[in-house]
């Protein structure tokens, strides 16, 4: 969703970089609308904090702010893979593992992609899909979307949290100043 991008979505892309051979890119792409999360920036917001955020091998796509519809990864993928054939690579945290049966058409999507998991502090592993790449080696930054919500709606500062550039959007457009 990156509701809003942080420096923790970036220190993973560019750990993910690092740690998976082969991995060219990090693909950053904000939902138009999650099936169960609620979104509280407008899309487009949060596709420009992400291009604010994004550098050199990361990059923002606007493929499910296009569609305009509920995201579901499969379809997603499923997209990616007709206009260019590659491999597709997709970036969870070990929080969302336990939840991978609530993904639309996740026996399906587990053939189509290759799971970079990365572990969570209070979030063990105890199994994972079949095609995964643990990033064992990770540097936690205790940053999330919620926390930076919060702390904007409280009115503190969330520099270090975020980029200068995010952090000067999200004041300049008033951005989770009410959650």
């Amino acid at each position: 969703m990156f509701d809003p991008p942080h420096w923790g979505h970036y220190f993973l892309g560019v750990q993910a970089l690092e740690e998976v051979p082969g991995l060219e890119e990090v693909i950053l792409m904000p939902a138009w609308k999650h099936h169960w999360k609620p979104q509280v920036a407008p899309a487009k917001d949060r596709y420009t904090m992400a291009k604010l955020l994004s550098s050199g091998h990361m990059s923002v796509s606007r493929l499910e702010l296009e569609r305009q519809e509920v995201s579901y990864t499969y379809d997603t993928v499923r997209l990616i893979k007709s206009r260019q054939d590659v491999n597709v690579y997709w970036i969870i945290g070990s929080d969302n593992v336990p939840f991978l049966d609530k993904w639309y058409r996740i026996d399906e999507l587990m053939k189509e992609v290759t799971f970079i998991i990365f572990p969570r502090p209070g979030h063990p592993l105890s199994s994972v899909p079949e095609k995964s790449i643990i990033v064992r080696n990770t540097v936690h930054c205790g940053i999330s979307s919620s926390l930076v919500r919060e702390r904007v709606a409280r009115g503190r500062p969330i520099t270090g949290m975020v980029p200068e550039s995010v952090e000067s959007y999200i004041r300049s457009k008033k951005l989770y100043e009410k959650i």
